[in-house]
């Protein structure tokens, strides 16, 4: 493994145990923001991961969150690690967005939201991608791998 890629392993079950204890580790090692971005949307813009990293770059404390469209987040960064905006989400859920914007209201925070993009839950969203990946003209990363991949496992979608 090249030395500038580093595997934080969970620490504890659950997602939004994993996601803040991710944050905690990252911003214990020096780190002066940690943005965590989900797997499961290939073809986001790199155009949102800049917005993202200027939002948190930016001083003071804030949460930067990148809606999804099925209602959970696609991004969260962060510069304190707020164990609060991981507590008590319903996860997996069209409510996780919302209850996140309303953990970092309760803490205080400046709140940068991201424009809205999609994930890969289900086949509509793997059609949609498909769709995307054949579009010479879609504004999202090409995601070269994801497109031949797709290409080869289905290609009727």
């Amino acid at each position: 493994m090249p030395p500038q890629i580093r595997l934080l392993p969970p620490r504890r079950s659950g997602l939004g145990a994993s996601l803040y204890d991710a944050a905690e580790d990252l911003l214990a090692d020096g780190y002066g923001a940690a943005c965590l971005v989900n797997a499961d949307s290939p073809t986001l813009p790199t155009a949102v991961l800049v917005e993202a990293a200027r939002a948190l770059a930016a001083p003071g404390d804030r949460v930067v969150l990148g809606p999804a469209d099925d209602g959970g987040y696609y991004l969260i960064g962060v510069k304190q690690p707020h164990r609060h905006l991981f507590e008590d989400i319903a996860w997996s859920t069209e409510l996780v967005f919302r209850q996140t914007l309303a953990r970092a209201a309760d803490l205080g925070l400046e709140i940068v939201t991201l424009p809205g993009w999609y994930d890969v839950d289900d086949i509509a969203s793997l059609c949609r991608l498909a769709g995307e990946l054949r579009d010479p003209d879609h504004s999202g990363y090409a995601a070269p791998h994801t497109a031949a991949f797709v290409r080869r496992l289905a290609p009727r979608l």
